[in-house]
């Protein structure tokens, strides 16, 4: 029989038995075997189609702004708007559109980004079959803390498993890699999460050296997550 030991008010299987039929297992850092079902991409990918729809309906500046050139012969040729092309050298009142402009497009891109990847993080903990312990222990030692524990249940899973299971951001974008690779391709090596978790720890260091202490930390994240998607398994 596997051994079994107690961390945080649950059970966890350190070295686990064959995984039920349709799950698979990612193990974090500390030796916990996390079971997972795994997400469809094609739902995904129209989950992010559908958020995009959903922008657009409500107005949002989703296309690049453009701006217009005047050549010889008095024709005209419309160019998308870029960092580099924001002046518009003796206009001021031209200056100004392509910058507002700007700055409704790229607010608008971000916000498409949060929404597609909250959805994203959203299928990902739906895919980890861990349920609640029945021991309130974690939520005593975190009220002592002063940390505010979810009401909703789900939520209250979702913030038991994030700060008490996946404790470490490595572990977290590791085991977002793993389901990504794992729901694609069905097959991936430890050697493509040890790479993805590299991946993540170059661009953390960069973002720290770059926004300083303890900046871009949320953001550093968010990317590395959709970076792990892409680069695992690749």
């Amino acid at each position: 029989m596997a051994k079994q030991t107690r961390s945080s008010g649950t059970r966890v299987t350190k070295k686990p038995a064959e995984p039920q039929d349709g799950l698979f297992e990612y193990t974090t850092a500390s030796g916990m075997a996390i079971p997972l079902s795994g997400i469809s991409l094609i739902a995904l990918e129209r989950a992010e189609a559908g958020i995009e729809e959903d922008m657009r309906d409500e107005g949002a500046r989703l296309d690049p702004p453009t701006y217009e050139v005047e050549v010889l012969g008095g024709d005209t040729l419309t160019y998308e708007l870029d960092g580099d092309s924001l002046e518009a050298e003796g206009d001021p009142e031209e200056t100004a559109r392509r910058k507002r402009e700007w700055r409704e497009y790229q607010a608008a891109k971000a916000e498409l980004r949060k929404r597609q990847d909250d959805v994203r993080n959203e299928m990902i903990f739906d895919s980890i079959m861990l349920a609640l312990p029945e021991d309130d222990g974690w939520m005593e030692k975190q009220r002592r803390y002063h940390i505010r524990i979810p009401e909703d249940l789900e939520s209250r899973r979702r913030h038991w498993i994030e700060t008490e299971v996946l404790k470490s951001i490595e572990d977290m974008v590791g085991m977002i890699s793993y389901i990504l690779a794992k729901s694609a391709s069905g097959d991936i090596e430890l050697e493509d999460v040890e790479a993805a978790k590299k991946s993540f720890r170059d661009l953390l260091s960069a973002s720290l050296q770059e926004g300083g202490k303890g900046g871009g930390g949320e953001d550093t994240a968010r990317t590395a997550g959709a970076e792990g998607e892409t680069k695992v398994g690749a």
